[in-house]
C-alpha cells in the first residue's frame, strides 16, 4: 500500500439516528394470545404511538441523506465506515452539510408540535393509548442525531506497540495486506457500479420494444460525472469504462433511445461490450 493511498483518501461513516415513534404492546400480545390458546412469544404486536404520517419527512429525508451517503463514498467494511476519495471531500461536505439542516430543521419542528401531537394519539390509538409510551421533550430530542465522523486510512506504521521487534513487523505486513486487499474490493465496487448501468442498457435495449425510463439515462449521467473523483487510483480501464458510457450510452437522449433503432442497437451493443470487459477484466468473477 503505497503513501498514494493514504492522501488520496479517507474514511467517513455517518449515522443517523431517529425516534421510531413504534412501541410493543405486551396487553395486545397477551390478549392475541390468550383468545387464540398459544404461548405469548408465539408473536408480538407493534403499535405506532403517532400516525406515521407526521414522522414520515423525517424518515424519508433521512432516508435521501443515507442514499446520497452511499453515492458520494465508496465500501470499505461491512456496515462501517466507507471510502472517501479526497476529491470528493468538499462536495461530499457540502451535501452532508445541507442534509444536517434538513434534518434538524425537521426535527426541531416536530419536537415544537410532539405535545399536540402525544394529544392527538389519545384519539388516533384510542383504547391502545398509554401515557407511559411516550418520552418527556427533552428525553425524546436526544433519540434523534447527526453525526459524521472522518479519520485517517489506517497506516501499518501506526502499530508502535512494544511487543517486540519481529511481533510488530508481522502486525504491520498484516495491516498493511488486509489494507490492500480492502482497497481492492473497493476499487472494484466502482467498476460494479459501471457494471450495474450498462448492464440495465443492455437489458431494456436489446428487445426492440424493450420499456425503459428516463431515470436510465439519468442515472448514466450521474455515473460519469462522478465517477471521476471517485476513481481516486486513477485506474486506466476505470477512465476508459468512464468514458465508455459517457460518450456511448449517456449522451443519448432517452426519446431519441426509444424511437432510433439503430441509435438504440448501437448502444445496447456498447453496454454489453462494457459488461463483457468487465467481466474479462476481473476474470468472469462478476
Amino acid at each position: 500500500m503505497t503513501h498514494d493511498i493514504h492522501t488520496s483518501v479517507m474514511l467517513v461513516e455517518l449515522n443517523v439516528s431517529q425516534w421510531t415513534a413504534r412501541k410493543m404492546d405486551k396487553r395486545v400480545a397477551s390478549a392475541v394470545a390468550q383468545s387464540n390458546h398459544v404461548g405469548e412469544d408465539v408473536g408480538r404486536y407493534y403499535k405506532s404511538l403517532l400516525d406515521p404520517a407526521i414522522i414520515k419527512q423525517i424518515t424519508s429525508q433521512v432516508n435521501e441523506t443515507r442514499k446520497q451517503y452511499y453515492k458520494l463514498t465508496l465500501p470499505w467494511a461491512d456496515d462501517g465506515p466507507r471510502v472517501l476519495p479526497s476529491a470528493m471531500y468538499f462536495d461530499f461536505m457540502a451535501d452532508m452539510q445541507a442534509c444536517r439542516l434538513q434534518f434538524e430543521g425537521l426535527v426541531n419542528g416536530f419536537l415544537v408540535d410532539y405535545p399536540y401531537h402525544r394529544e392527538q394519539a389519545k384519539l388516533f390509538l384510542g383504547s391502545l393509548f398509554q401515557d407511559s409510551d411516550y418520552p418527556e421533550p427533552a428525553t425524546l430530542a436526544a433519540k434523534f442525531g447527526f453525526h459524521l465522523k472522518v479519520t485517517p486510512l489506517p497506516h501499518a506504521q501506526d502499530f508502535r506497540c512494544e511487543i517486540g521487534g519481529e511481533e510488530v513487523d508481522k502486525i504491520r505486513a498484516q495491516i498493511e495486506a488486509e489494507t490492500r486487499a480492502t482497497m481492492q474490493a473497493t476499487v472494484k465496487s466502482a467498476f460494479d457500479r459501471i457494471m450495474v448501468v450498462a448492464s440495465q442498457y443492455a437489458d431494456r435495449l436489446t428487445e426492440t420494444d424493450g420499456v425503459f425510463r428516463d431515470s436510465m439515462v439519468d442515472k448514466a449521467r450521474e455515473l460519469v460525472d462522478i465517477m471521476p473523483k471517485l476513481n481516486f487510483t486513477n485506474d486506466p480501464e476505470l477512465t476508459r469504462l468512464t468514458h465508455v458510457v459517457s460518450e456511448k450510452l449517456a449522451a443519448h437522449d432517452p426519446a431519441v433511445l426509444r424511437t432510433n433503432m439503430t441509435t438504440r442497437t448501437q448502444a445496447a451493443a456498447a453496454a454489453k461490450n462494457v459488461v463483457s470487459d468487465i467481466e474479462n477484466f476481473f476474470g468472469g468473477n462478476q
